[in-house]
C-alpha cells in the first residue's frame, strides 16, 4: 500500500549566471505520483502540483534566506516570533510573494501496471531583483499577511486531499461516491486558487478580472478573489462594481482590512469622501498599522482641509516605515500648505535624499523656495526636476515664474514660459503675453 501513496523524486538543478552583481539560478523539481484505484488524471494532477510547489518553493526559502537579505528586512520590520515554525511560515510567504513557480512539464508512463504522474516545477530567482522584491514585501504587512493567506489555503487542500485519498483507498464500494463527491469539491478548491494565483500574477487587468471571476465561480464564499476583483474594477474605473465585491467580501468576512481600504478608495473616486474616511477608520480599528488605510486617510483630511488630522496621520506612516520617500513628500505638501516652509523643505530633502529621482519632490521643494524668495536655489531644483523630467510642464512654468518675477530675466522666463505652452501647460501663454 505504501507504494501506491507518494514516492517522490527531487531533481535541483542550481544553473548559475552571473550579471554584474546579480546572480540567477535555476530550481527544478519534479514529483512522481502513482494513480491509485479510484483516482482519476486530473484529482491526481491537482495533488501532484501542489506538493510540486510547496517543496520547490521551501528549497528556494532555503537558497533566498541564506542568499540574499532575508533576514536583515524581517529584522527592520521589528517582526517576532511564538516559535521556529512560525518563522519558517513567514519565509514560506515572502518566498512565494517574490517568486512565480511554473509548470515546466507534465508527463505520465505506465510503469508495472500503473499509471504515473512525474510533474516538474520551475523557479528562476535573479538575487538583485528578489531583495528588492523582499524589501518592498516584508515593509507592507497586509500583502505579507495575504501570502500566508494563501499559503495556508494550500496547506489545508492539499491535506484534505491527502486524507481523502487515503479514505478512498481503504473506502468500502457504499463509501466510494461520497468520498468522490468530497474531492470533487475540494478539486473545485484547488482550481479557484489556481485561478486566483494567476489573476495574482497576470500584468493584464482585463485578464485579472477574468481569472477572479473564475475563482469566484469556483468557491464563491472564499473573499479574496472579490477583493482582488474589486481593486481591478478600481483600476478599469467601474467603481460600482467594485463596490459589490467588496460588499460581498465584506459580508464573507467583517473584519478583512484590505475590503474596507479598497472600498474606501472607490467611495473617494466617486467624491464619498466622508463613507471613504468610515471605511479608512474602520480598516485602522482592525489593523492599526495598517500603512494603506493610514496615508488614504491622510489624503482625504488633507483635501478636506484637516491638516491636523492629515499631519498625525502621516506621522504615524513614518514612524512605521521612516525609509518611505511617498510620506515624507507627503507631508511637506500639508507643511507647505500651513505655510510652516522650513518643515516643508526638509521632508522634500528627506524624500530626495530617499529617492534622488523624484522630480515631484524637487518641484515642490523649488515653490517652496520660490515663496521664501530663494530665487536661485528654487531654479536649481526647477532644473533638476527638469533633468529628470523633460516633459515635466509645471516645473518649466514654475521656473518661468521665478525668472520673471523673481530675477526679472525675461530671456529665460520666456524660453521657460514657451516650453511650458508646448506641453500643454494651460497658464503658460497668459504669463507669455504679460512679457513685453
Amino acid at each position: 500500500m505504501k507504494n501506491k501513496i507518494i514516492l517522490i523524486s527531487i531533481i535541483i538543478l542550481l544553473m548559475s549566471a552571473k550579471s554584474g552583481m546579480a546572480e540567477q539560478k535555476l530550481f527544478t523539481y519534479t514529483v512522481r505520483y502513482v494513480m491509485g484505484e479510484n483516482e482519476s488524471r486530473q484529482e491526481l494532477r491537482e495533488l501532484a502540483t501542489l506538493e510540486a510547489k510547496r517543496q520547490i518553493l521551501e528549497q528556494v526559502g532555503v537558497y533566498i534566506e541564506a542568499e540574499t537579505l532575508m533576514k536583515e528586512y524581517i529584522k527592520e520590520t521589528e517582526t517576532t516570533f511564538e516559535d521556529e515554525s512560525e518563522y519558517k511560515k513567514e519565509i514560506l510567504a515572502i518566498t512565494a510573494g517574490v517568486t512565480k513557480t511554473e509548470i515546466a512539464s507534465e508527463e505520465w508512463k505506465e510503469e508495472n501496471g500503473v499509471f504515473v504522474l512525474y510533474l516538474t516545477c520551475n523557479i528562476t530567482v535573479d538575487t538583485e531583483d528578489v531583495n528588492r522584491k523582499i524589501q518592498e514585501l516584508v515593509r507592507d504587512r497586509q500583502k505579507l499577511d495575504d501570502m500566508k493567506m494563501l499559503q495556508d489555503e494550500v496547506a489545508r487542500l492539499q491535506n484534505e486531499m491527502e486524507e481523502l485519498r487515503k479514505r478512498l483507498e481503504r473506502a468500502e464500494d457504499s463509501q466510494v461516491e461520497e468520498i468522490k463527491q468530497q474531492r470533487t469539491q475540494i478539486s473545485d478548491e484547488f482550481s479557484a486558487v489556481e485561478w486566483y494565483e494567476m489573476g495574482r500574477t497576470t500584468d493584464d487587468i482585463d485578464k485579472e478580472i477574468e481569472y477572479f471571476t473564475y475563482a469566484i465561480e469556483r468557491k464563491p464564499d472564499w473573499n479574496w478573489p472579490y477583493i482582488k476583483r474589486g481593486l481591478a474594477y478600481n483600476d478599469k474605473g467601474y467603481l460600482d462594481r467594485a463596490i459589490d465585491d467588496y460588499n460581498k467580501a465584506i459580508q464573507i468576512d467583517p473584519n478583512n482590512t484590505t475590503a474596507y481600504a479598497g472600498r474606501g478608495i472607490a467611495y473617494s473616486e466617486k467624491d464619498d469622501f466622508d463613507l471613504a474616511i468610515a471605511d479608512y477608520n474602520r480598516a485602522i480599528q482592525i489593523y492599526p498599522n495598517n500603512i494603506a488605510a493610514i496615508v488614504m486617510r491622510g489624503q482625504l483630511y488633507n483635501n478636506k482641509g484637516y491638516y491636523d488630522r492629515a499631519m498625525t496621520d502621516y506621522n504615524k506612516v513614518i514612524l512605521i516605515d521612516p525609509n518611505n520617500a511617498i510620506f515624507y513628500f507627503g507631508r511637506g505638501l500639508i507643511y507647505a500648505k500651513k505655510n510652516s516652509y522650513d518643515l516643508a523643505i526638509s521632508d522634500y530633502s528627506k524624500a530626495i535624499q530617499i529617492d534622488s529621482n523624484n522630480a515631484e519632490a524637487y518641484c515642490c521643494r523649488g515653490l517652496v523656495y520660490d515663496l521664501k524668495g530663494d530665487y536661485d536655489l528654487a531654479i536649481a531644483d526647477y532644473n533638476k526636476a527638469i533633468q529628470i523630467n523633460p516633459n515635466y510642464a509645471l516645473a518649466y512654468y514654475s521656473r518661468g515664474l521665478a525668472y520673471w518675477y523673481g530675477l526679472k530675466d525675461k530671456i529665460n522666463a520666456h524660453r521657460s514660459f514657451r516650453k511650458a505652452k508646448e506641453l500643454g501647460y494651460p497658464d503658460a501663454q497668459y504669463e507669455l503675453d504679460k512679457i513685453p
